[in-house]
């Protein structure tokens, strides 16, 4: 029999072949192993994005809710390891939504600014108090869309010589009205009352506006709350103030044009806006705001007035525009009432205007109405509950709109992504 003999070098080439092998097929198994857990760190990094923004959406939607709310209630997921966490806090007129969600090493967090759907269920142009008086109409005057107006109802009148030219008196449903406006909500007009009388609380970071170093301050929505207070005149002009900053003055506050304003709060007895100044703010005074010519507040702005005397004047003049909400409201203890709202020609407004007292109309409101009595002035005389060639309409209100918290019992729509 004829032996074979396999060679020392060819025994050593199978098992370096071998090992070769081996560390290939360790390494792929490696390579799978490492991907496979990849992919998983992935997946739930994208569940954790989706499943905290379904908790906002609920908790934006849903306003039984309570909170710091945990989103347990909606079962996105039987894996114990999601964890959520919601919180609710005001933030002048509206709302900001925190979202903390985690994941084993994973965090993601939201923060979002949020108004409410409107004030009514049933969304009104025109909601004028009954108070024993008919709407008058004159001109080009347009209401367009559902109105409550007093049981006198509304009629065609002549002013200045002029007879009503629409086809319809209202281009809706007209329904009847009480003598008294739907309620804002108090626990947010409580809140206005407190900053207008410049009342904080101890752990808020206060600083007196005298000392500071920089006419530029943007302050992030994750620190607390920055108030800047002054017992002095203030005359915003050559400066930039954005983000969680809250300006309290006793005295007067005047902004000029080329003063920089981003979600910032103003709170004080008068409050001025100069020609031409434009940005998008809450200003909140105790008896009067006015509002210089081609003045833009931008959405979402709001204008607010209370005047424990009933003394409070919202004077707009020509050519301006603010996208947001405005309201005036009333002290009831006080007898009279002359709070007294004033839009020159030429003024458009878009969102939801609250007056507690009497509204000289002549511009455009692209929304909703919400007013106790008109008042029109003319150089030779007055004219109670008459508009003439203005117009008013929901219709136009443009759809993502989200106005101020008037109401809380209104779902939630976020307006914008505040930094996290």
């Amino acid at each position: 029999m004829k032996r074979h003999f396999v060679k020392a070098g060819a025994l050593t080439f199978a098992v370096f072949l071998m090992l070769v092998t081996l560390i290939v097929i360790g390494t792929l198994i490696t390579i799978a192993f490492y991907h496979h857990n990849y992919i998983n760190k992935q997946l739930a990094r994208q569940n954790l994005l989706s499943y905290s923004q379904s908790v906002l959406t609920a908790a934006l939607t849903d306003s039984t809710l309570t909170f710091p709310w945990d989103g347990k209630s909606l079962n996105l997921t039987e894996d114990e390891n999601y964890t959520f966490k919601v919180t609710k806090e005001p933030w002048g007129a509206y709302l900001i939504f925190h979202v903390l969600g985690s994941y084993g090493n994973f965090n993601v967090e939201n923060r979002v600014l949020c108004g409410t759907k409107g004030f009514m269920d049933d969304a009104a142009t025109l909601y004028l108090t009954d108070n024993n008086n008919a709407l008058s109409i004159s001109g080009t005057t347009q209401l367009v869309g559902d109105c409550y107006l007093p049981k006198a109802g509304i009629k065609a009148s002549y002013m200045e010589g002029d007879y009503y030219r629409g086809k319809q008196l209202v281009y809706g449903e007209i329904k009847v009205s009480s003598n008294t406006l739907p309620t804002l909500d108090e626990s947010y007009q409580e809140t206005i009352r407190r900053l207008i009388a410049g009342k904080l609380n101890p752990k808020d970071s206060v600083l007196d506006f005298s000392k500071i170093t920089s006419n530029e301050i943007s302050h992030s929505f994750r620190q607390k709350t920055l108030y800047l207070i002054s017992k002095e005149p203030l005359y915003l002009t050559r400066c930039k103030f954005e983000g969680n900053i809250l300006i309290i003055c006793s005295q007067p506050i005047t902004v000029f044009e080329d003063a920089t304003l981003s979600d910032v709060i103003l709170a004080a007895p008068k409050i001025t806006f100069k020609e031409g100044w434009t940005g998008s703010i809450q200003a909140y005074a105790q008896d009067t705001l006015l509002i210089e010519e081609n003045v833009h507040f931008t959405f979402p702005s709001t204008l607010g007035i209370q005047s424990p005397k009933n003394v409070g004047l919202l004077q707009i003049s020509e050519n301006s525009r603010i996208d947001g909400n405005l309201w005036m409201t009333k002290n009831p203890k006080e007898k009279e009432n002359k709070n007294m709202a004033v839009f020159e020609k030429g003024i458009l407004f878009q969102g939801i205007a609250y007056v507690e007292g009497k509204f000289s109309l002549r511009g455009k409101i692209n929304g909703s109405l919400y007013v106790e009595k008109f008042l029109y002035k003319t150089p030779s005389s007055y004219y109670e509950n008459h508009l003439y060639n203005v117009e008013i309409n929901i219709h136009n209100l443009l759809p993502y709109f989200s106005s101020a918290v008037l109401n809380p019992r209104r779902g939630c729509r976020a307006i914008k992504v505040l930094e996290p």
